[in-house]
């Protein structure tokens, strides 16, 4: 599947790698209370991810992730930005209203 970036489409949840969930702090509470999220409201915001050796790669939506485990058949809308290595391993720092230009 070609990807193209900042296209948004529904994904697996087996399709997408968690390379760098290292990066963040797991909490089984919040991931609780957003199962209830997506099943009162379903999926708000894509979750984001990057394209590593032909494999997505989750960058943003560990607990979205999380919880649509949770849920039987579901799949997530999940966005693509072509970052570089350094840039991803630190994105847990940035916001979108902080983030370097990508462009």
């Amino acid at each position: 599947m070609q990807w193209h970036e900042g296209i948004t489409r529904p994904v697996a949840l087996a399709e997408l790698g968690q390379r760098y969930r290292r990066y963040r702090l797991a909490d089984p509470e919040a991931e609780e209370a957003m199962a209830g999220s997506l099943r009162r409201w379903g999926q708000l915001a894509p979750v984001v991810a990057c394209v590593r050796s032909a494999k997505l790669e989750l960058l943003d939506g560990f607990k979205r992730q999380a919880a649509a485990r949770q849920i039987a058949g579901m799949t997530l809308s999940v966005r693509v930005l072509e970052v570089d290595e350094p840039l991803t391993r630190n994105s847990h720092r940035y916001t979108c209203a902080t983030a370097p230009d990508l462009a």
